[in-house]
């Protein structure tokens, strides 16, 4: 409201004090903080105001320090900040980038399918004896991967939206686990039920129920746990957990599921392996 023609100085009230633009921004902080102002003016090495820093601006810059501090204490460093970088150079980055990144994370999963094949062959005279063990591998490994990919969806969100307590990590993988355990129990008991009146009575075969529907219940809670460790062991070693966290959870649940549901199968139907 003051006339145009006005000096700034005539209209400063109290001390003469500003920060220079170049000066850290907890300096500038700590003025507004010591001499109780609402704002504080920011000037160039001329002296020319080029702006204000507010009290809500102070408020916001502390939020941040002490957040860098837990963190640190924590002994993880700031994995927020280094995940944003990260799911910016893979969004917005070069393309050559993305797919170096990308692909070799699938290469783990292509190695990781033909380790899976050798268990098949491995198994191979368990199949010869019961061709209904086959009709069941792909829902051991389907359900093992979807949940595993779910529990790395969900850390990925709430590590993003600040939802997870880091000093608390251990806290939300027993979460993750109680999880696991309970959608096993479920999808393990209507799968070996299915499994026992579709292939396991017309075939009489009962165990392969059994079978099933421990297998289920294993890899449910071991993908689960997984995938939400997986990306937090990535971020401890300071690698990306986006594109990565998947092909290691898939190679790993698919090699476990798949050896898990054989020995089961040869143990309950007594057929040497």
């Amino acid at each position: 409201m003051a006339e145009p023609e006005q000096p700034i100085q005539a209209l400063l009230q109290g001390q003469d004090i500003a920060v220079a633009v170049t000066a850290p921004e907890l300096t500038a902080a700590k003025l507004l903080k010591d001499n109780d102002l609402p704002a504080i003016p920011v000037v160039d090495q001329e002296g020319r105001l080029v702006g204000d820093l507010t009290f809500d601006d102070v408020l916001d810059l502390l939020e941040e320090e002490a957040t860098d501090v837990i963190l640190a204490q924590a002994g993880v460093g700031n994995l927020i900040k280094r995940d944003q970088i990260w799911s910016e150079k893979l969004v917005r980055g070069s393309i050559r980038y993305a797919v170096q990144l990308r692909i070799a994370c699938l290469i783990i999963t292509l190695i990781g399918g033909m380790v899976v094949g050798g268990v098949i062959q491995h198994f191979e005279e368990v199949l010869e004896a019961v061709v209904a063990v086959a009709i069941f591998i792909p829902v051991v490994m389907d359900m093992g991967g979807n949940v595993g990919t779910q529990s790395t969806t969900v850390f990925a969100r709430g590590l993003a939206w600040q939802q997870i307590d880091i000093r608390r990590y251990g806290s939300y993988l027993f979460r993750e686990l109680r999880i696991g355990a309970i959608m096993g129990f479920i999808l393990g008991v209507s799968g070996g039920l299915i499994a026992y009146v579709w292939q396991g009575l017309p075939n009489n075969i009962p165990q392969l129920g059994a079978a099933v529907g421990l297998s289920l219940f294993i890899v449910i809670t071991f993908a689960a746990v997984l995938g939400a460790f997986i990306p937090w062991l990535l971020l401890k070693l300071g690698f990306d957990h986006g594109p990565s966290s998947d092909p290691f959870i898939t190679t790993i649940k698919d090699f476990t599921g798949l050896l898990l549901y054989f020995y089961l199968v040869s143990l309950f139907l007594g057929i040497a392996a």
